[in-house]
C-alpha cells in the first residue's frame, strides 16, 4: 500500500519532561477508512485554548495531538462519503467537530453540542485517532464533519483560523436582534481574534457603533483597522456612559468583566457570553440587576456547520477592506514548535502559524 511521510507534535502533559515532541512517521493511505477524509495541513494556528493546555492552565487527554484551527488540502476521500463536490486536491476548511445528526441536540439544531461528537485537537492519541489534531502534517476527518472549499482569493493565513473564531462570531451575529441595528451600540469585551472579527462583522451588519475593550495596545490598534472603536480598559473615561449600550458581547473568557458589562447595558439590553470562562466562574450579579433592567443573558457555544460557510463568505466579500492576513503572525515549522509556543505566549500576535517540515 502507498504511504506518505507525516509529522505530528505529540503532547504528553505539563507534568512530563519533555511535555511534547515532534514525531516523524508515515500514513498508510490504504488504512484511510471509507468514512474518513485525509487532509494535508497547509497551515495551522495556535489559539488561546491550545496555549492554556500547553501552559497547564487547562486539562487535556494525553498523549494527544492538539490544535483545531487549520486550512488543508484534501488527499483522499473515503468511498462511502459524499462531500458535495469536494475532491482530492481541493483546499478546505472544516468544522472543529463531527456530529451524528441523529441525537436530540443535532435534531434541535445544536450540532456543536452533539452527544456523540468528537472535537478535533482534543482526542487521546491511539490507533483510531492517530491524526486527530492540527499540530501535524495531516489530519483524518470522520463522517459528520462539515468541509467547505476555500476560494483561491483567500490565502492560507486568512483561512487557517476561520473554523474557530470567525465561524463563532457569525453564530453570534445570528442570535442578535435584527431590527434597529443602525441605532444600536455594541460593546465587545476582549480584542483577541474573536473580538477583532466581531468588530468587522458587526460593523458590516450595520450597528451604529461597535466598541471593543482590551488593555493590550497592539490589539487596540487592530480594533481601529476592523471597524471598531477601541477602549483601553485602564482608562475609564474612554467608556460609554452607564446604561447607554444595547448589546454587550463577552469574548475574553474572564468573568471579572461581567459586572461592568451589566452596568453599561441599557434597560432591555442583551448580554452574550461567548468566551470560555473557567468552570468555577460565576456571573457575580444579582437577580434584582437582571429583573430591574429587564436584561436578556444568553450563552453562545461554538457554531453550527452553516456558520463556517458564512464566515468564509464574509472573508471573501471583505478581503480587500480588512487586513485579515495580518491577524496571523510568523509561521514556524513543526520541528520548531517550542519556538512557536514561546512566541504565542508573548501575545504580540493574535495567532502564530505552524507548517510541517514534510
Amino acid at each position: 500500500m502507498a504511504s506518505v511521510p507525516a509529522q505530528r507534535v505529540v503532547f504528553f502533559g505539563t507534568d512530563r519532561t519533555p511535555c511534547f515532541m515532534t514525531e516523524n512517521t508515515q500514513i498508510n493511505l490504504g488504512n484511510i477508512g471509507p468514512e474518513e477524509v485525509l487532509v494535508k495541513i497547509k497551515l495551522a494556528t495556535i489559539c488561546g485554548y491550545d496555549l492554556r493546555i500547553l501552559q497547564g492552565l487547562s486539562k487535556a487527554k494525553t498523549p494527544s495531538v492538539l490544535g483545531h484551527e487549520a486550512v488543508g488540502e484534501v488527499v483522499k476521500v473515503g468511498s462511502n462519503l459524499d462531500l458535495e463536490g469536494i475532491k482530492s486536491g481541493d483546499r478546505v476548511s472544516f468544522c472543529m467537530y463531527d456530529a451524528c445528526s441523529k441525537c436530540q441536540c443535532c435534531q434541535h439544531g445544536f450540532q456543536q453540542r452533539c452527544y456523540n461528537k468528537f472535537m478535533y485537537g482534543q482526542g487521546m492519541l491511539n490507533c483510531s485517532q492517530s491524526f486527530s489534531g492540527c499540530f501535524a502534517s495531516h489530519i483524518i476527518l470522520t463522517k459528520g464533519t462539515r468541509l467547505v472549499k476555500i476560494p483561491d482569493s483567500v490565502t492560507d493565513k486568512m483561512a487557517a483560523p476561520l473554523n474557530s473564531a470567525i465561524a463563532t462570531m457569525m453564530h453570534v451575529l445570528s442570535t442578535l436582534p435584527k431590527d434597529g441595528m443602525k441605532n444600536m451600540k455594541v460593546l465587545i469585551q476582549g480584542a483577541g481574534l474573536f473580538g477583532i472579527y466581531g468588530c468587522a462583522i458587526l460593523h458590516q451588519a450595520g450597528y451604529s457603533k461597535v466598541y471593543c475593550t482590551d488593555y493590550i495596545s497592539e490589539r487596540l490598534k487592530l480594533v481601529n483597522w476592523f471597524g471598531g472603536v477601541p477602549i483601553d480598559m485602564r482608562i475609564k473615561s474612554d467608556y460609554p456612559t452607564d446604561e447607554s449600550v444595547d448589546i454587550v458581547i463577552e469574548v475574553c473568557g474572564n468573568s471579572s468583566v461581567i459586572p461592568e458589562g451589566i452596568q453599561l447595558l441599557r434597560p432591555g439590553g442583551v448580554y452574550l457570553l461567548v468566551g470560555r470562562n473557567q468552570n468555577n466562574s460565576s456571573l457575580n450579579i444579582t437577580v434584582n440587576q437582571l429583573v430591574n433592567k429587564c436584561l436578556t443573558i444568553k450563552g453562545v457555544d461554538s457554531y453550527k456547520p452553516e456558520h463556517l460557510q458564512e464566515g468564509i463568505d464574509f472573508i471573501v466579500k471583505y478581503s480587500n477592506k480588512y487586513p485579515f492576513e495580518s491577524l496571523v503572525g510568523p509561521v514556524f515549522k513543526l520541528s520548531d514548535f517550542d519556538k512557536a509556543m514561546k512566541e504565542a505566549t508573548n501575545k504580540r500576535f493574535l495567532r502564530i502559524g505552524l507548517e510541517s517540515d514534510c
